[in-house]
């Protein structure tokens, strides 16, 4: 295997000079010489001629010595080609450049789930020149965000998502929940058609509240459908899913912790009833997060 240089370029000696095509044409032109004077010297001292006058002397000597010096010229000229070609090809050698996982674009702008994207386990934090809204987010805008535009025509789904990610407290979960439902509905899976009643918001206000092995079962509603044994089938075989599936449950589990305790059990039955809120359920379940099957 050839070496390579510290950028990772293949390295297969170097180039040739402008010393070395100089000697090696030199070397061209001194045999071409050296043919032509072998020949004068064959046909004055031993080769018969073809033939006295003009004619014989044109066809005897000096069509060959024409013949012989146009060859060394192209010979010349093929070395001199063949030169420029190597030292073109050592400086235009790429290096070797171990590919890299493409990261998932970043837009404050709304998108559709349906564009395609690969998540990221974690996404950018917070930075302290991003732009701080002047008031905090409205609740019906983040309950709004969570559960994402009904379809392309939803204005009022799309503006409440724009605000929902410039808000630095809710930016996070909703990221989350965008890379997750945009990974599910990549299997197939969109959680609008999973049957099944959704837990009562008391269920999940105990939950919030740090009563979770009494109250698990009751979130566990999602355990044994088809959806979610797909998701622990990746679970298991994907690392890139499981990272996002992890990151989500966190992002999420820690947005129910600080907000559920603190609303009425109208707002607590609207944010949980949104499509973030479900991939919740299913993939806690996917995961065991609420007790083992």
């Amino acid at each position: 295997m050839a070496d390579s240089d510290r950028t990772g370029r293949p390295h297969s000696g170097p180039a040739p000079g402008p010393s070395s095509r100089r000697t090696g044409a030199t070397a061209i032109i001194a045999i071409g010489a050296g043919t032509a004077l072998v020949w004068a010297a064959l046909y004055l001292l031993v080769l018969p001629r073809a033939g006295d006058g003009l004619l014989g002397t044109v066809l005897g000597l000096v069509l060959p010595l024409v013949l012989i010096c146009l060859a060394t010229a192209l010979a010349r000229a093929l070395h001199q080609a063949r030169a420029e070609l190597e030292v073109l090809k050592a400086q235009q050698t790429a290096p070797q450049v171990r590919p890299e996982k493409t990261p998932p674009p970043r837009t404050s702008d709304p998108v559709p789930l349906s564009v395609s994207a690969m998540p990221l386990s974690d996404p950018q934090p917070a930075l302290p020149m991003d732009p701080v809204p002047a008031q905090p987010l409205a609740l019906t805008d983040l309950i709004r965000a969570l559960h994402f535009p009904e379809t392309q025509d939803d204005a009022e789904g799309f503006r409440s998502l724009a605000r929902a990610l410039k808000d630095p407290q809710s930016r996070q979960v909703v990221q989350a929940a965008q890379d997750m439902l945009t990974l599910l509905s990549q299997d197939g899976i969109y959680v609008d058609d999973i049957d099944g009643a959704l837990p009562d918001a008391a269920t999940w206000q105990a939950f919030a509240e740090g009563a979770r092995h009494d109250v698990a079962i009751g979130l566990a509603l999602f355990q044994d459908t088809p959806e979610a044994e797909k998701c622990r089938r990746q679970l298991h075989t994907n690392t890139v899913y499981r990272d996002t599936v992890h990151h989500f449950l966190r992002r999420f589990d820690h947005l129910i912790t600080s907000r559920l305790p603190d609303l009425d059990e109208p707002a607590i039955t609207a944010l949980t009833a949104t499509r973030s809120a479900r991939a919740f359920l299913l993939l806690g379940a996917a995961a065991d997060m609420f007790g083992p099957r």
